[in-house]
């Protein structure tokens, strides 16, 4: 089960894209210290933008504590690969479970979602970009930086943070970012010693959470004053603040607190 994230954080997300490569997508809060905490993560392989979306959603809704992962049956059964029942037919299901899900827990949206921004490049043979369907299943993506050398530069900046304090922290449930971090290379030079081409390239393995790391980190996510958004009242967590805010009334559960005349709606 999460642990549920301290309501303080301000949430980002970072997506790159893929179906045969990975597509990588990152969630992180950003504390008041200016502080980044990567903590979770998705890593998949051969999946739509919708069950992406899907995975997204989930991991919103758990974090908020607007779900509990009991809860997530019908979600995880329709993610499942192979139905029997069709590819097709289970899009549409799954389509159709999600859209209840939102109408019922709202979407938990963090301050900004970024993306590779080749995500909104159209071709010839599809009629809309990859950041198209990602709106289309209601997560609402904003091109990233895509400035490669920038962005090495930027993360190696917050890693190294102020005053040797790391201002990147990786939490442990990005087995795969982690992996990535310590596998992530620049090219080699050839035996000669030579480099040919861009001596700033690096190689294109282990680096789609990498890149998604580059897109957070280039938006520049900081932390901003203000109340964090209520989470849902029909929630779990949403419930148990309504009940708490009831009692401290003198309500009892179940019974709607009696109005008085400086309550009333008339007065």
């Amino acid at each position: 089960t999460p642990s549920p994230l301290p309501r303080e954080w301000r949430l980002f997300e970072a997506v790159d894209p893929g179906r045969v490569n990975p597509c990588a997508v990152l969630f992180a809060g950003v504390d008041e210290m200016g502080c980044l905490h990567v903590y979770d993560e998705i890593y998949e392989t051969m999946r739509t933008p919708l069950e992406i979306a899907a995975m997204i959603f989930a991991k919103r809704w758990l974090y908020s504590g607007a779900l509990l992962p009991e809860d997530l049956g019908e979600l995880n059964m329709l993610l499942r690969p192979g139905a029997q029942d069709g590819e097709s037919a289970r899009e549409a299901r799954l389509s159709a479970a999600l859209e209840r899900h939102r109408k019922r827990l709202g979407d938990c949206p963090p301050q900004m979602t970024v993306i590779d921004p080749a995500g909104k490049a159209r071709t010839q043979s599809a009629r809309q970009s990859v950041q198209d369907m990602f709106a289309e299943a209601g997560i609402f993506c904003q091109p990233g930086n895509n400035d490669v050398t920038a962005g090495h530069m930027r993360v190696a900046q917050t890693l190294r943070g102020v005053d040797g304090i790391p201002m990147l922290k990786v939490g442990l449930a990005c087995t795969k970012t982690y992996y990535e971090i310590t596998h992530y290379r620049y090219a080699a030079a050839s035996d000669s010693g030579q480099f040919f081409g861009d001596r700033e390239r690096t190689h294109s393995v282990h680096d789609h959470a990498m890149d998604a790391l580059r897109y957070l980190v280039m938006a520049r996510p900081c932390w901003t004053p203000g109340a964090p958004p209520e989470p849902p009242r029909h929630s779990p967590l949403g419930r148990q603040k309504h009940l708490e805010r009831e009692r401290a009334k003198g309500g009892r559960r179940g019974v709607r607190p009696r109005l008085t005349v400086q309550d009333s709606p008339a007065s």
